[in-house]
C-alpha cells in the first residue's frame, strides 16, 4: 500500500526535539468551522504543573476532491494555517479506512518524536485542559508504550446490511465475521507513538475492509492490544449539559461527539458553545493556578530564609548545647509549619 502526500507539512514536528501530544484529525473539506474551532482549542496550551513546557501539534487530513472550487479553498487554508496534509485518494466514506492508515503512517514518518497521538474525527470536542495534564502524568507515571491511553470500547454484533444499504459500501470490502471485534471508537483514540507504529506495520500486512472501526479492531485483536474501557470520557449526547455540570469539575478526562442524533445539524454552533464554556472554566482556573504559584514562591523564600538563619545560629550556639538543642525544636516547628502552608 503506496500512499503519496499530495500536500504535506514535513517539518511540523521535526523542528522541536519533542512533542508530548500530536493531534491528527480526520475531516472532509467542507468542514472548515470546525476546523476552526478545534484550531483555537489546539493552540490553548493549560498552565498547571503537568503542562510546563509542552508542546502540542495538530494536523488535518483528507483525500482529494473533484471540486476544483473546493481544492482551491483547501489551498489557501493550508498556505494559511499549515496544518493541511493531503493524500493521492479519493475522500469519501468507503475510504475512511485509508484516512485512518494516513494518520497512522504520517504520525510514524513525520512526527515519530512524539510521545502520543490523537486520532479524532473533527466532530469530537477536545478539553484540552484536562487532555494534557492527564497525558504528562501518565507519562512520568507509566513506562507502557502497548497500550491506548484513553479508547471508546465498544463491543458490537455489527450491521453490515446498513453499510452497505445506507452508506454504499461495496459489499468486497465489507467485513465478513459474524460479530465485530471489540474494538476503539474511531471517533477519538489516543494511543502511544509506539502504539501507532505497531498498528501501522499491522495494516500494511492485512485486507482492509469497512467499517474502519471493525477493522482497527481485529488489528488491535491480532496485536493483542489492550483496550481500557475509558466510556466514562465520552459524551455523546448531551455534551453542553455535560460540560456545564458541576460534576464536570471531577471528571479526569472528557471528549464531546456534537453530531449525534438531533445535534447533527447544528455541530458547529454546539462546538462553539462549548468553547466558550471551556474559554470561562479554564480562565478561572488560571487565576486559581497562578496564585497558588505565588503563595507556593513565598514560602519557598521563607524557607530559604529559615535555613539561613538557622546555619548562622547554628555557628553561634554550637558551645552552648542545650541552647542549640532549644534553638533545633523551635527550628523544626517552624519547618513543618512551613511545610503544611
Amino acid at each position: 500500500m503506496n500512499l503519496q502526500h499530495q500536500d504535506n507539512e514535513p517539518d511540523l514536528c521535526s523542528r522541536h526535539e519533542r512533542l508530548l501530544l500530536l493531534y491528527i484529525v480526520r475531516s472532509f473539506h467542507t468542514n472548515f468551522g470546525r476546523r476552526e474551532i478545534l484550531r483555537e482549542i489546539f493552540q490553548d496550551i493549560p498552565h498547571d504543573p503537568y503542562s510546563k513546557n509542552i508542546i502540542v501539534r495538530h494536523v488535518f487530513i483528507f483525500g482529494k476532491t473533484k471540486n476544483s472550487t473546493l481544492e482551491s479553498l483547501i489551498q489557501n487554508e493550508s498556505n494559511k494555517y499549515r496544518d493541511i496534509i493531503q493524500e493521492d485518494f479519493m475522500e469519501s466514506y468507503t475510504n475512511v479506512s485509508l484516512k485512518t492508515i494516513m494518520a497512522w503512517k504520517w504520525s510514524v514518518e513525520f512526527c515519530g518524536n512524539a510521545d502520543y497521538v490523537m486520532v479524532m474525527n473533527d466532530e469530537l470536542f477536545v478539553d484540552q485542559y484536562k487532555l494534557v495534564p492527564y497525558l504528562h502524568y501518565q507519562l512520568l507515571q507509566s513506562t507502557r508504550k502497548d497500550r491506548f491511553v484513553a479508547c471508546y470500547r465498544y463491543e458490537d454484533s455489527g450491521d453490515v446490511k446498513f453499510f452497505h444499504e445506507v452508506k454504499h459500501v461495496p459489499q468486497n470490502i465489507l467485513y465478513k465475521g459474524k460479530r465485530y471485534p471489540r474494538f476503539c471508537n474511531g471517533v477519538g483514540y489516543v494511543a502511544h507513538i509506539f502504539l501507532i507504529n505497531k498498528l501501522y506495520i499491522a495494516a500494511l500486512d492485512n485486507h482492509v475492509f469497512m467499517p474502519d472501526d471493525a477493522w482497527n479492531g481485529l488489528l488491535s485483536e491480532k496485536l493483542n492490544i489492550e483496550l481500557p474501557y475509558s466510556n466514562k470520557f465520552y459524551e455523546f449526547y448531551n455534551p453542553i449539559q455535560k460540560f456545564s455540570s458541576p460534576d464536570y469539575e471531577s471528571s479526569v478526562l472528557m471528549f464531546a461527539v456534537t453530531d449525534k442524533r438531533s445535534n447533527r445539524n447544528h455541530v458547529e454552533a454546539i462546538e462553539e458553545k462549548l468553547l466558550t464554556i471551556l474559554a470561562n472554566r479554564s480562565a478561572k482556573n488560571q487565576g486559581e493556578i497562578l496564585y497558588i504559584e505565588h503563595n507556593t514562591d513565598e514560602i519557598s523564600y521563607i524557607r530559604v530564609w529559615l535555613i539561613i538563619i538557622a546555619i548562622i545560629l547554628c555557628f553561634v550556639l554550637h558551645k552552648k548545647r542545650k541552647y542549640f538543642r532549644r534553638f533545633s525544636i523551635i527550628y523544626f516547628k517552624i519547618w513543618h509549619l512551613c511545610n503544611f502552608f
